[in-house]
């Protein structure tokens, strides 16, 4: 979610969800080996270790990787609902453009 004229929190939102709390754990460290590589560490993360529902600040970026029930159940989406959504088709650790909805 493009953030940039909603708020000063984060210039994008990223909201993804696991169908475990392995899933979220797995998810949670994979964006964590991909830019550790492009030497890009978080300032803060929180709940990656329960993997309900994980936070990760890039300061630029927030991520929020959320089981699934829990994701429908804060739709974090409704709530910036006016936020521009930007979808990514490649994958994370490539030159990331995508279209926007």
């Amino acid at each position: 979610m493009d953030m940039h004229k909603l708020s000063d929190i984060a210039d994008y939102l990223v909201i993804c969800s696991g169908g475990s709390d392995r899933h979220v754990k797995a998810i949670c460290e994979e964006i964590h080996h991909v830019l550790r590589k492009k030497n890009c560490w978080p300032f803060r993360s929180d709940g990656v270790h329960e993997g309900q529902w994980a936070v990760i600040d890039y300061i630029d970026v927030i991520v929020h990787v959320f089981q699934k029930d829990l994701r429908e159940y804060y739709q974090l989406e409704r709530l910036w609902g006016d936020a521009r959504i930007v979808r990514f088709r490649k994958k994370l650790g490539t030159s990331v453009k995508g279209d926007v909805h």
